[in-house]
C-alpha cells in the first residue's frame, strides 16, 4: 500500500470516527429527572399577547436550546439558577436578559433588550419592549434522543403549515425590495408624499412588525407613526385586502385614529380593553393567512412609477 493509499484511509477513518461521535452525542438520551422538554404556550409583549409560535425548548442543565418547528435550532439561553430571582440571558445577536420561575409544570420567562450592547438604533425602533413567554412541560418517553425531535415536534403542533409568517413568496422580489431599502439614507417622515422611497420603508417594516410581533408591535414601534401612509400606500399597489387590515387595526383606537406621536400612541394602548385587544388578535391571525404578496405587487407598481 503505497503512502497515500494509507494518508487516504487514514483521513476516511478519521471521518468515520467524528460522525460516529456526533451520532452517540446526538442521540444521547436525556435525563428527565435533570432535565425537561417545554413547550411554548403563548407570548406577550408589553402585556399584550402574541402569537404563537411553535417551539420547543430543551433544558440540559443550565443551557436552553430553542428548536422551531422544522427541528432548527432557533437561539440557547443561559440559565443561573443561583441567583435570586434566577437570571436567563439570549446568546442571540438580539441578546436579552431577563428572569425565570417554574410554577409547576409551566416555565415562565420574562426578558427584555440589553440596550446598552447593541446600537441606539434598535431602542429608537423597538422601544423598551418586555417579553414574557409562557411554557408548558411536555411529558416524553424516557429514552428520547435528539434524533427523535422531529416526531416530537409532529406530535405536540401537527402538520406544519405552508404559510408561516414569511414575507413573501417570490425571493427575487423581496431580495429586490430589501437592496432599494438598504439604500434609503434618511427615513421618511409621516405624511411625506409617496415617493419610492417612504412607500419601501412603511410597507417593508410594516410586515416585519406584525410578522414578528402581531399589530401590537407594530404600534407600540416607531413604525406605528405611518400606519395611515402605510394603508393608502398598500391601496395604491393593490394590496386591498391587508389595507383593509390596516385600517381595521385603526379602527381600534378611540375615534378609530392612532396618535402620529410614538409617546402618544402608547398611551392609548395602555388601557386597551379586553375586545379591543381580541379585534386587533383576530385581524392578525387575518394577516397571517392572507394570500397578496406585498413585494411582487410592490415592485410591479414601482416599475409603472415615472
Amino acid at each position: 500500500m503505497s503512502e497515500r493509499d494509507v494518508k487516504k484511509w487514514g483521513l476516511l477513518l478519521l471521518a468515520v470516527a467524528g460522525l460516529l461521535l456526533y451520532w452517540s452525542i446526538a442521540n444521547k438520551p436525556y435525563d428527565l429527572e435533570a432535565e425537561g422538554v417545554w413547550k411554548l404556550e403563548w407570548t406577550q409583549v408589553n402585556g399584550m399577547p402574541q402569537r404563537r409560535e411553535r417551539q420547543l425548548w430543551l433544558i440540559r442543565g443550565a443551557t436552553v436550546q430553542m428548536f422551531g418547528d422544522d427541528g432548527v435550532l432557533r437561539d440557547t439561553l443561559r440559565l443561573d439558577p443561583a441567583t435570586t430571582p434566577k437570571q436567563v440571558t439570549s446568546t442571540s445577536m438580539l441578546e436579552k436578559r431577563g428572569i425565570y420561575e417554574v410554577v409547576g409544570e409551566e416555565l415562565r420567562v420574562a426578558q427584555a433588550p440589553s440596550i446598552s450592547k447593541h446600537p441606539v438604533e434598535y431602542k429608537t425602533r423597538f422601544g423598551d419592549l418586555q417579553t414574557i413567554t409562557f411554557l408548558r412541560r411536555v411529558s416524553v418517553p424516557a429514552g428520547t434522543t435528539e434524533g427523535m425531535l422531529p416526531k416530537l415536534i409532529a406530535r405536540e403542533f401537527g402538520p406544519r403549515p405552508a404559510k408561516l409568517g414569511r414575507h413573501s413568496f417570490d425571493t427575487e422580489a423581496e431580495k429586490q425590495i430589501r437592496q432599494r431599502l438598504d439604500e434609503i439614507r434618511e427615513t421618511p417622515q409621516p405624511g411625506s408624499p409617496d415617493t419610492p422611497e417612504h412607500m419601501i420603508h412603511n410597507i417593508w417594516w410594516m410586515e416585519l412588525e406584525i410578522n414578528n410581533g402581531g399589530f401590537h408591535q407594530y404600534f407600540f414601534n416607531p413604525t406605528g407613526n405611518y400606519s395611515a401612509d402605510t394603508a393608502r400606500q398598500l391601496r395604491l399597489i393593490g394590496a386591498v385586502k391587508t389595507a383593509e387590515m390596516i385600517e381595521q387595526a385603526c379602527a381600534v383606537f378611540p375615534e378609530g385614529k392612532p396618535a402620529v406621536n410614538l409617546d402618544a400612541r402608547r398611551k392609548q394602548l395602555e388601557p386597551f380593553t379586553l375586545d379591543q385587544q381580541e379585534r386587533l388578535r383576530a385581524l392578525q391571525e387575518a394577516f397571517y393567512a392572507r394570500d397578496e404578496d406585498l413585494y411582487v405587487l410592490l415592485r410591479a407598481y414601482l416599475k409603472r412609477m415615472p
